[in-house]
């Protein structure tokens, strides 16, 4: 009989985070580029920033693995970078620029879950990309978007 272990990861979203490991990061240079929705924006560390100054990167993230989760707010104000994230589609190439470093994924999976405050990821990916906003239309709920690097 074959055993299933499913490691999962549990996001949190608040303002208050640990200090790890990323102070050797540039982040005046990391810059997400998704040309299907006309999005090209540099974002920050969740260390010293918060969704409400644009779209950071979440300390759940893994350099080493090439794991990123980023999250930004969607909705109508000047800070709604990820507004139309609801208009991808499978196989839309994302650029993402880590400390020099230019990566491609490509959207795998979009889906919806309810807004908790939390969302629940496998923590088994390597070379994957998350995306997270409120869905425009239903406030109940957050988009994930989950993109793999087809190396």
């Amino acid at each position: 009989m074959k055993k299933i272990i499913l490691i999962l990861l549990i996001l949190t979203f608040t303002n208050y985070y640990e200090v790890n490991n990323f102070k050797n990061v540039n982040w005046e240079e990391n810059k997400i580029i998704i040309k299907s929705i006309n999005l090209k924006q540099n974002f920050k560390s969740y260390e010293n920033s918060n969704v409400n100054e644009g779209i950071i990167f979440l300390k759940e993230s893994d350099f080493v693995n090439d794991f990123y989760i980023l999250a930004a707010h969607s909705g109508t104000s000047s800070i709604a970078y990820f507004k139309d994230l609801y208009k991808l589609h499978k196989n839309d190439e994302i650029i993402l620029i880590v400390n020099n470093k230019l990566m491609k994924f490509y959207v795998n999976e979009i889906k919806y879950v309810n807004k908790t405050g939390r969302i629940i990821l496998p923590v088994d990916n390597k070379n994957t990309l998350y995306l997270t906003t409120c869905d425009k239309f239903d406030k109940t709920k957050q988009i994930v978007i989950k993109c793999v690097n087809k190396m």
